[in-house]
């Protein structure tokens, strides 16, 4: 654990203090003639390596052009042999010397722990040498403020557990502290007509609207929530708030520039290269860096740059890309960002443009499987395979929140028809086993392909939307929570 600032300069001071080789300490001295060692250490390294590339470069023979090509490619062998043997021999050498090295640092690790150790539990002096007001005593005293800080500090992270305990709890299905249910909710959980309504300038509604615990914002008299006082003090709360407005506005200024950036040099791409400023890869040709930023433009009250996106997706959004994109990418990014910004701003485009993809999106669920392909021609219609011959867990379980959505502001459940039953084929394969891998079959029945079970790519999102699922509906369909918390079993 690294000292303070006042106890690193204390280490300091005690380190002139005691002369090298006797005592105050467990040989806190002898930690610099390591330092010493270990640079002369590095400088055998460095003169073994300058002797090398001697060797490597002074094998000439004058002779060497007027020999016949057979004795050339046998001269050519001799000389890198022996070059090859001497490197070998040196790189031995040179592990030796790291070894070395590596333990000089640990022996020198250990001596500065002992110190710390130490300076961190001093004797304590008897009273009646200790004069009053002297540097022993000044010592104890800042002692004793560091151990204060200490606990301080382990008593911030002492509620910051409390609190995710609370959070766990909460998602382990206790009714007591979820929230009612919405209008959004039970709209959600009842069939809907097969006639889409006409769309509104109204704000559409959220699936789950937040708690009072979480919008919530002092008062004008200073007063903050009771539910946050019974966690923290209002110290706590006014520090934390303070330093959440500077990070606020740091970030939203780092947003700010980097839409300049793109708005400057690759508007309307799917990508932009952040060093030299180009296009980047081509993701649909779909502006995805637009519809990635919606909803953050938004969040952030951007709200001139978010017109300046709208008025794009209005005027020159389009999905006739004649190459396969990603069925993954395309879903998460450009119909998951037109829904979020319908869901926020409550603009009729937003959803208009997210109906259109979505009816794209459909042709690329495998009918006999009810997999999603890997790659999809957006001009066509046209669902095929990617790099992988299968299905990926990941790509298969990271469709339903969106298409759910849409099925809901659209009042037509073929979006949300289609999402479920993707998901359900998976847990079909699951078959209760838990931790699933990341590989499916491309036909029917639904089974796994491999063994590999990963919470990185190919399977993070799987895991994640199970969750959200249940959290989308209000808490109102336990199958997806079940099969989130289920243990892995062979």
């Amino acid at each position: 654990m690294p000292l303070p600032p006042e106890k690193s300069s204390r280490r300091k001071h005690h380190a002139a203090d005691v002369p090298n080789g006797t005592g105050g300490g467990s040989g806190f001295g002898r930690g610099f003639l390591s330092v010493r060692t270990v640079f002369c250490g590095v400088a055998v390294v460095f003169i073994i390596c300058s002797f090398q590339l001697v060797l490597l470069f002074s094998h000439t023979d004058p002779a060497y052009e007027s020999q016949s090509q057979n004795a050339r490619l046998w001269h050519y062998l001799q000389v890198h042999e022996a070059n090859l043997t001497a490197l070998a021999l040196q790189q031995r050498e040179l592990t030796r010397l790291l070894g070395q090295l590596n333990n000089l640092l640990v022996g020198q690790q250990k001596e500065l722990r002992q110190v710390e150790d130490q300076l961190s539990n001093p004797p304590t002096p008897p009273s009646a040498t200790m004069p009053a007001g002297g540097a022993d005593s000044a010592v104890m005293r800042k002692m004793r403020e560091l151990k204060v800080q200490h606990q301080e500090e382990l008593d911030r992270q002492f509620r910051e557990i409390a609190q995710l305990q609370a959070a766990v709890k909460s998602l382990s299905g206790d009714t007591a502290t979820a929230p009612p249910a919405t209008p959004a909710s039970a709209a959600m959980q009842k069939r809907v007509e097969s006639t889409p309504p006409e769309m509104s300038a109204k704000p559409a509604p959220a699936l789950i609207e937040p708690g009072p615990e979480l919008t919530r914002s002092p008062s004008d008299n200073g007063e903050w929530p009771e539910q946050w006082l019974r966690r923290f003090t209002a110290s706590d709360l006014e520090a934390s708030a303070k330093e959440a407005e500077q990070w606020r506005v740091m970030a939203r200024n780092a947003a700010i520039h980097a839409w300049k950036g793109y708005r400057d040099r690759a508007w309307g791409k799917d990508e932009l290269k952040p060093v030299s400023g180009a296009a980047g890869r081509i993701w649909g040709n779909t502006g995805l860096q637009i519809l990635d930023a919606l909803s953050t433009l938004w969040v952030m009250d951007l709200k001139e740059q978010f017109d300046e996106a709208a008025d794009w997706v209005t005027q020159s959004l389009k999905f006739d890309h004649p190459a396969p994109v990603s069925f993954f990418e395309i879903t998460i990014r450009a119909l998951g960002g037109l829904l979020s910004a319908h869901a926020l701003s409550g603009r009729p485009i937003f959803l208009q443009k997210a109906r259109e993809l979505g009816d794209k999106l459909l042709h690329a669920f495998n009918s006999q499987t009810g997999f999603p392909f890997t790659q999809l021609t957006l001009r066509t219609g046209e669902g095929k395979k990617g790099w992988y011959s299968g299905v990926v867990l990941a790509e298969a379980g990271t469709v339903q929140l969106e298409f759910r959505y849409l099925s809901q502001q659209l009042n037509d459940p073929k979006y949300a028809a289609a999402g479920d039953r993707a998901m359900r084929q998976i847990l079909q394969a699951e078959n209760g086993q838990g931790l699933v891998p990341w590989g499916l079959a491309s036909s029917s029945p639904p089974r796994f392909t491999n063994s590999h079970i990963t919470f990185g790519a190919m399977g993070d999102s799987y895991y994640e939307y199970l969750l959200k699922m249940y959290l989308q509906t209000d808490r109102s369909e336990p199958e997806w929570k079940n099969a989130w918390r289920r243990p892995w079993t062979r």
